[in-house]
Parts: C-alpha cells; sequence; structure tokens
C-alpha cells in the first residue's frame, strides 16, 4: 500500500483506470457478454477481495479435509502457484517450492493422502490437463479464485479478514480491495476468518448480510496443534511454548497475524520478523536472526509451516533452534458448509453459470 503522498499523486491516474477496467470487467461478467468456461466436475473457489493473508490455503485444506471425511473424494485442487519459475501446467508430485510454488508445495504435503494438487496461471486449461491425466476427480477446489471468473464455480466462496475484512474501501495500491467491496455479494459462502480478533464482531456480522443476505456466514480462527523440531523430528505439544520467550519470523501475507496467533498461545514473543509474502531468507539473514535470538535470550526461533517448505533446502546456521508452527483453520459450523457444498455441486445444473 502506497504511503508516499507524492508517489500516490503521480499513479492517482492509473489508480482510476484500474478501477475503471476492474468495474466494466465484473459488469461484463455480470451481463454475460464475458462468459466462463465450464469444467465436466464441479468446481468449489476459495477466495477474497483483498490483497494479503486471509488464510485461504489453510481454509482450503480444512475444507478438503471435512470433505474427504464425509466421502467426497478423490479431491483435486487448482492453483496459480504464485512466484514458482516454471509456467507449465503441472501436478504437485514432491517439494520443490521453485517449480511449484510455496502454497501448493505446502497443500500437497499436507493433503497428500486426500487430494491432488495442479499448478498453473489458466486454471480451466489445469482443470482439463488433469482431467487428460486420467485423475477422475469428484470435486475441483480452486485456491484464491474469486477474482479469477473464466472459470465457473458451483460454489463461490469468501473470506473477509475480521482485522482489516475491507482493505481500507480502496483498491490496490492506495488500499488492499483487488476489486470493490460490492464483489461479496457474488459469494455464496462467506467466512470471517480471525474473528476472535474482532471486538465488534456482530457489528461486522451484520454489515456483511447486509451486503449478502442469501449467502452462508460464518467464522473462522487459527488453531495451533504443535510445533515441529526439525533437529530432532519430535512434535511439542501446543502448550509447551507457554511463558517461553521467542524470535518470530515469516513471509506471509499478514505476518501479524502469526505473531498474535503465537501471543495467544501462550509465548511470549520477543521480536517479530517479517519477511515478504513468499520469499525465502538468505543464509545470511538467518545468521543474523539467530544472533539477535541469542541476544535477547529467546530460547526459539518460530516460523510457519508455509516459510519452512521454502527453507527445508537451505542449510540452517548451525545452532538454529528452530521451531515450526504447526496449526489448522478451524470454521465454525463446518459440517453445515460441507452438506451446502454437497447440495450445490450434487445438484449443479449444465446451464451456464449465475453472473
Amino acid at each position: 500500500m502506497i504511503r508516499n503522498p507524492l508517489l500516490k499523486l503521480v499513479i492517482y491516474p492509473l489508480y482510476l483506470v484500474y478501477g475503471l477496467v476492474v468495474r466494466l470487467r465484473n459488469g461484463l461478467y455480470r451481463v454475460g457478454i464475458f462468459r466462463r468456461r465450464r469444467l465436466s466436475v464441479p468446481v468449489v473457489s476459495m477466495g477474497n477481495l483483498t490483497a494479503g493473508g486471509t488464510g485461504k490455503t489453510p481454509c482450503t485444506v480444512a475444507l478438503a479435509h471435512a470433505l474427504h471425511g464425509v466421502g467426497v473424494k478423490p479431491l483435486t485442487i487448482l492453483s496459480r502457484g504464485y512466484g514458482r519459475q516454471s509456467k507449465d501446467l503441472l501436478q504437485v508430485t514432491h517439494a520443490d517450492t521453485e517449480l511449484y510454488g510455496d502454497e501448493p508445495v505446502l497443500m500437497w504435503k499436507l493433503l497428500r493422502d486426500h487430494a491432488t494438487v495442479w499448478v498453473g496461471a489458466n486454471r480451466y486449461r489445469t482443470g482439463l490437463q488433469a482431467l487428460d491425466s486420467g485423475q477422475q476427480p469428484s470435486l475441483f477446489l480452486l485456491d484464491d479464485g474469486f477474482q479469477h471468473r473464466k472459470l465457473h464455480r458451483d460454489v463461490d466462496i469468501v473470506l473477509l479478514d475480521c482485522t482489516n475484512p475491507f482493505g481500507g474501501n480502496r483498491l490496490i495500491p492506495f488500499g488492499l480491495l483487488r476489486e470493490p467491496v460490492a464483489g461479496v455479494g457474488r459469494a455464496d459462502v462467506i467466512i470471517l476468518t480471525r474473528s476472535r480478533y474482532r471486538k465488534d464482531l456482530e457489528q461486522l456480522t451484520e454489515t456483511v448480510r447486509r451486503m449478502n443476505p442469501g449467502a452462508f456466514l460464518t467464522t473462522a480462527d487459527t488453531e495451533i496443534t504443535g510445533f515441529f523440531e526439525p533437529g530432532s523430528g519430535k512434535v511439542l505439544t501446543p502448550d509447551s511454548l507457554n511463558g517461553t520467550r521467542v524470535l518470530v519470523f515469516s513471509g506471509i501475507g499478514n505476518p501479524l497475524s502469526f505473531k498474535a496467533d503465537m501471543i495467544t498461545n501462550g509465548a511470549e514473543v520477543d521480536r517479530a520478523i517479517a519477511f515478504r509474502d513468499h520469499a525465502v531468507p538468505s543464509p545470511d539473514r538467518l545468521t543474523n536472526m539467530l544472533g539477535v535470538a541469542k541476544a535477547s535470550g529467546a530460547q526459539y526461533i518460530v516460523t510457519t509451516e508455509k516459510d519452512w517448505v521454502k527453507l527445508a533446502a537451505e542449510t540452517l546456521p548451525e545452532g538454529f533452534p528452530l521451531l515450526v508452527c504447526q496449526s489448522r483453520m478451524k470454521i465454525a459450523h463446518l459440517d453445515k458448509l460441507v452438506n451446502l457444498i454437497k447440495e450445490k455441486t450434487q445438484h449443479a445444473e449444465g446451464s451456464d453459470c449465475k453472473n
């Protein structure tokens, strides 16, 4: 988000053009001039209105587990694979974040017994590739798909981060919105993530209900399930860091949420270091981080699972006391959400989608 007044003035005309283009594009889809292509298998999309982390990947993982648990299988996740070096349409088969992207690799690691993961910028072509490969998924989960309107979806799920649900009510780069707030009206399901950090949650809930009275509305929060210690291979219990001084670092969309979750879980966060989303800290930065941790008396350095899949191939500095925070997204009324998805996908009509 741009804060420099002079730069704002220079970019403002482009900002107006961008807003016009986004509104025009949405309007053309709404009236049917721009049409969406339909795969032969139902599609459920997980997305958001804002740039930055709202919890899409953990919500996708939680939903995949729940759907698998009630017999909706096999599942295939379609992801763009942001930041990867390859442009090919690929199935994720090993932990190569440069080839596939960090989030697809993380989903593959967490869901390899429940779902296949494919990456490609054009999700329609990627879905066809998955089908042509001989796989017969019963459902596609479209990761970060709310603005990817070229592909028909049977259920549109939108996440709103309760700590900043509407991105400052301004489009990128003056705010965090990818599209105008009115876009939430297209959603079939709205999930208010990080709801425990919202003091006026009831008021926000009513605001969202007015924006989309017909959507299924629920909440979700991150729950820490343990801490993996790469050096020993052990998994420590969720309460093992209660009262323990730690340094945390992350390269995720919302690094403050990770710090808040660690504090809520009982850790004493002495320092929180944030990198750009999807970035990999260099060996020199890791060495400097170790020095900071020792100087502050931190017993551990803690990072996220998403960051660990990027670091797995790196050589950590000697004596780097790393713990990987394992967590899950706990979605309220998940059983009702799963039933809604089953109902909508089982009765998906063959006609063109809603706009």
